[in-house]
């Protein structure tokens, strides 16, 4: 009787963390979109899991900090078809603009080994809505020694 009453409560037992596993899961799934990534030293972050802003006609304004614990990315979804001016707010920092069709789904450290950058610095991209903007930071986590610097890139809609 011990025996069975055993194995019914470490049955019980197992259903009960699947299920909060599951739950958890999902909750985990659904908030990686809306939050950004907090205090991951690795640079093996998949791309996937950064929260995808939009971009359209109102200017975004992207900090070091945002991309520093994520090797340097943040990413951004492109909400209409335009001309979008980018513009730095120190020249110690470069900036590197990816486009891409799809989202990157590899370790964020490879993007730059995948992709050439569609403009590195201050300039103008006409980007289609749709499209997949990562933005590199080159102060980050692995190339500093310190915190983050107070750099900015804004992101403008050129009307």
């Amino acid at each position: 009787m011990k025996k069975a009453l055993l194995i019914l409560l470490a049955g019980t037992v197992l259903v009960c963390f699947a299920a909060c596993g599951t739950a958890t899961t999902d909750a985990n799934a659904s908030s990686a979109q809306a939050a950004p990534i907090a205090n991951t030293d690795s640079e093996d972050v998949p791309a996937a899991d950064l929260p995808m802003l939009i971009i359209n006609d109102e200017a975004v304004t992207v900090t070091a900090a945002d991309g520093f614990n994520a090797a340097g990315y943040t990413g951004r979804i492109c909400g209409a078809t335009a001309t979008y001016s980018f513009q730095s707010s120190t020249p110690d920092v470069t900036w590197s603009i990816y486009v891409l069709d799809e989202a990157f789904t590899d370790i964020l450290r490879y993007l730059s080994q995948a992709h050439t950058p569609a403009l590195e610095g201050d300039g103008t991209l006409e980007i289609e809505e749709g499209k997949y903007v990562y933005i590199y930071c080159s102060d980050n986590s692995f190339t500093s020694t310190g915190a983050p610097t107070d750099a900015t890139l804004t992101i403008n809609y050129a009307k």
